[in-house]
Parts: structure tokens; sequence; C-alpha cells
């Protein structure tokens, strides 16, 4: 039998230099602050979203250096007032950087989704991203 209860998700847009949760997701605007200085999530389709695409212009480009990168993911991870949640969705940069090892090393992960297009190279990266979650134990 199916369990029908409904979950709660949010998504978190971890690509700082390409967030895409914004467009995907049909939001603009900054985030609300509360009272106990956290990000307020946006919403729409009544999920929850947080993303780098929030907090700059979307024609400015980011550039910035590992560690300040890494300090904004912790910032999205930390900062932010989720409410209560079944799952965060974490949408990833492509590739086996920082971002995606860091993340696998501050917060349980239950499992990683490798989406792809079909061209080899897309593939290959895929193919790098499935091998690198399981290194460290996160079910593909």
């Amino acid at each position: 039998m199916a369990n029908d209860q409904t979950k709660t998700v949010g998504l978190l847009d971890a690509d700082v230099y390409g967030p895409s949760v914004p467009k995907l997701m049909n939001l603009r605007g900054n985030p609300e602050l509360t009272d106990n200085n956290l990000m307020r999530p946006l919403m729409n389709f009544g999920i929850p979203c947080m993303s780098m695409g929030f907090l700059v212009e979307d024609t400015a480009p980011i550039v910035w250096r590992g560690l300040m990168v890494m300090s904004a993911i912790e910032k999205l991870l930390r900062q932010v007032d989720w409410g209560s949640l079944d799952y965060l969705v974490i949408d990833m940069p492509p590739g086996t950087g920082d971002v995606q090892l860091s993340i696998t090393q501050n917060i349980p992960i239950a499992g990683a989704v490798i989406v792809s297009t079909p061209q080899d190279i897309a593939l290959m990266d895929a193919r790098r991203g499935a091998e690198m979650f399981r290194k460290v134990n996160v079910p593909v």
C-alpha cells in the first residue's frame, strides 16, 4: 500500500556561479530576514527556495575563489529559516568540485540523483559525479 503522506520539501541552489533556481522556479527578489537574522526562503509552487541568485544581481558575475564560495554555501545551508522540512533538495553545480565535497562532508546526504543530457561530454561529467558520490558513500 502506498504512503499518501505529504512531504515538505525545500530547494537549495548550490550552484553559486550559475544559479538556475530563480529562473526555474519563477522567483525574483531578495529574501527577508527573520527576527533571529536568518534568511527566509522565497516560495513558489509551495516550495521554499534559496539561491545565490536572490542575493546578487542576475547579470553580475560572481568572481570568487574557493573559500568565498564555501562561505556562501555555508550561509545558504545554515543561515536560512527552512522551517520544518522532510527533504532539502540541493541543486549542485556540474562536476566534482569543492561544493560537492563540502556539502557531503558537512551535512548528512540521503542520496544523489545525477541529471545529464545525452552528449558524450555531459555523460562523462555525470559519470565522474556519480563515482565521486560513491567514493564518499552517498547512494546514487
